[in-house]
């Protein structure tokens, strides 16, 4: 499992942004517009993905650290019998050619920034022609917060508990 800590105040998305990892290092900029999606425990949702997929690359979702103790995600569709993903799904979007995320029995492990690329691998050729590899991600426009409905009553509640 990939899992790399991407800060979500760093982000910007747009079509023609793009994130690159090269020998582990991840970098991302994320432009465009936010959408806020309030859940509750046991919720089943579904999030749009506008990328369009182009031949030759996949589609994965990824999801931004919602607090400092809780990793990022790379939702890769080649991965999603890892145990780790039994609650996700890929759905198509024949509309625009694109997979949906459908996430099942949302959990508070499941809060936090959730956007769409499309990956794609590049090979580079230096001057001393040795070929390298680099995974490109291609951003969509838009980005999901999910974030638990009432969180601000429940923080209350288990405060004044205490």
């Amino acid at each position: 499992m990939r899992a790399r800590c991407f800060h979500a105040n760093t982000h910007t998305l747009t079509n023609t942004q793009k994130q690159t990892k090269a020998k582990g290092n991840i970098s991302t900029r994320i432009y465009g517009e936010e959408v806020e999606m309030t859940v509750r425990p046991g919720d089943n949702i579904t999030l749009y993905c506008d990328r369009s997929v182009t031949f030759g690359f996949s589609i994965e979702w990824i999801r931004n650290c919602s607090h400092e103790n809780q990793p990022s995600l790379i939702i890769d569709f080649r991965k999603l019998d890892m145990e780790i993903f039994q609650r996700f799904s890929f759905i198509h979007n024949s509309y625009n050619n694109s997979y949906d995320l459908h996430i099942t029995n949302i959990s508070v492990s499941d809060l936090g920034l959730y956007y769409c690329v499309e990956e794609a691998n590049k090979l580079h050729e230096d001057e001393q022609g040795l070929i390298s590899q680099s995974i490109v991600y291609y951003n969509g426009n838009r980005t999901t917060r999910l974030s638990l409905e009432g969180k601000n009553t429940l923080l209350l509640v288990i405060s004044s508990l205490v």
